[in-house]
């Protein structure tokens, strides 16, 4: 979260640095967006009947609106071409076309080369084509913290009073979606953008306010009143601390023994990550100091496997507890090879799509795994109240290939600690029926669930561990602090 402290510094320094920002993203504009539950609740009489409501879904038709604005409006806007998605070679037309707008409607700034870049870091606008382009014109741009869409202006600001406008409407076709999109862009008044830019540098100040702390005690109490009633997860992120390609069972003794000593990982989900990299098996070489990279189910000898490619946590571990306190683990608590962080979640919200079968075997069970972060610690009804939107939890549902045994899904919020580098709300969708004969149809949906959604964090595991509950239970660590959730 350095990013938000250096906007903060800059702001101090140069009093016009705002006025230089364009900050732009994309989203999709569906032919038909169905109405919050805000929109369509109705006033009824005492003792009358609830109205029947019927359910509508987003329409398959849609397209795809690129934005980039400044303090006092719109610099650029232009439509995706219908069927087409943004990869690198259209991102950087999109750049050529910016830059040209800018020279038309911001001519100050264009002559000096005086403006600033502001983007999030979806694969597209991170390309090493697009970087280039950038540094040939020597165009500054401002880096955003990873998993924060309450960051970016776009996503809290635009299209949210955009697609609000539109909810409830159905549209005839494409041309119309565009037409009714840009009139109501065009209505957007310059005093909501100076308001929108004010709210952006309070959320920067806000969090360079705020000290992270792993071992956090606080815990206010209307949290503490919550989980009395509310059952809690503590999710573990663990991933590699160090370079060094080895086997895994090297260091697997010394991961068991690590994990055995710590309360909690007697029991629950143990969770590795199908992403990898390269599935050929690779020589090894021989060092003096082994460690271990790639944690995986299985025993290896004499070879190793790809590394996760742009997996930040190849493996993660939940638990639920029930008791009213739990020993955070501190960073290094697994040894040397490992890093861990830790946080206690609230179940908030459970979606059961259909009972379903249990599998044979917890070797068929897979998770989507989907983080999000936010600087916003504060319940929000409407944010929790539409997270199958927002979150992608209803593309899920709709799209996942049925084959792949949908079951549940569920959606936590984080009690604590009161960490900005932990997820704020995590979704995990709970798959039954993949083995290797659909496993490449799951990782195809997620690598085309990461296309669709540009935000969050967004992986897919498999249980390597099918641990069993403990009735008694375990010494707490000695390291770790306890603290009261």
């Amino acid at each position: 979260m350095d990013a938000c402290k250096n906007m903060v510094e800059m702001t101090r320094t140069d009093p016009e640095w705002m006025q230089k920002i364009i900050t732009g993203d994309e989203t999709w504009v569906y032919q038909y967006d169905p109405e919050t539950k805000r929109q369509s609740s109705q006033w009824i009489e005492r003792g009358e009947p609830k109205p029947k409501k019927a359910r509508f879904t987003k329409s398959k038709v849609k397209t795809l609106l690129v934005t980039f604005f400044y303090i006092n409006g719109l610099v650029h806007h232009e439509f995706i071409p219908f069927g087409r998605t943004i990869n690198q070679e259209v991102y950087l037309r999109i750049m050529r076309r910016l830059r040209e707008a800018v020279r038309l409607k911001r001519p100050e700034r264009w002559q000096n080369n005086d403006w600033i870049l502001h983007v999030d870091n979806a694969r597209p606008h991170t390309a090493h084509v697009v970087l280039k382009f950038l540094a040939k014109h020597s165009t500054i741009q401002i880096p955003h913290p990873p998993y924060s869409p309450d960051l970016a202006p776009n996503d809290f600001f635009l299209y949210p009073k955009l697609k609000m406008k539109l909810k409830g409407r159905k549209f005839d076709n494409v041309d119309m979606i565009q037409a009714e999109s840009k009139a109501t862009l065009r209505n957007l008044s310059k005093s909501d953008f100076i308001s929108c830019f004010d709210n952006w540098k309070k959320r920067w100040n806000r969090q360079e306010r705020s000290q992270p702390d792993l071992c956090h005690r606080d815990i206010s109490p209307r949290v503490a009143m919550d989980l009395e009633t509310v059952p809690r997860t503590v999710f573990t992120y663990i991933t590699p601390g160090d370079v060094l390609r080895t086997p895994y069972t090297v260091h697997k003794p010394a991961l068991v023994r690590a994990l055995a000593r710590h309360r909690g990982f007697d029991r629950g989900l143990l969770l590795d990550t199908l992403e990898k990299g390269d599935s050929r098996p690779k020589r090894t070489q021989k060092v003096d100091n082994p460690t271990s990279r790639d944690i995986v189910g299985v025993d290896q000898v004499s070879c190793h496997y790809g590394d996760p490619v742009g997996v930040m946590f190849p493996v993660i571990h939940s638990v639920e507890v029930t008791t009213n306190s739990f020993d955070f683990l501190k960073p290094d608590d697994l040894g040397e090879q490992f890093r861990v962080q830790q946080g206690v979640y609230t179940e908030i919200r459970h979606y059961q799509p259909s009972p379903g079968l249990e599998p044979p075997n917890s070797d068929m069970k897979a998770y989507i795994f989907m983080g999000f972060k936010s600087l916003d610690s504060t319940f929000s009804e409407v944010l929790e109240d539409s997270w199958k939107d927002w979150t992608g939890a209803r593309l899920v549902y709709l799209n996942l290939p049925h084959e792949l045994g949908l079951s549940r899904l569920v959606f936590y919020r984080r009690t604590a600690p009161r960490n900005l580098d932990l997820f704020m709300y995590v979704v995990l969708a709970e798959c039954t029926n993949v083995g290797p004969a659909n496993r490449a149809r799951l990782l195809d949906f997620v690598q085309r669930l990461r296309v669709d959604r540009v935000f969050g964090y967004l992986s897919v595991y498999r249980n390597v561990a099918a641990i069993t509950p403990c009735s008694s239970s375990t010494t707490s660590t000695q390291d770790g602090q306890q603290v009261d959730v």
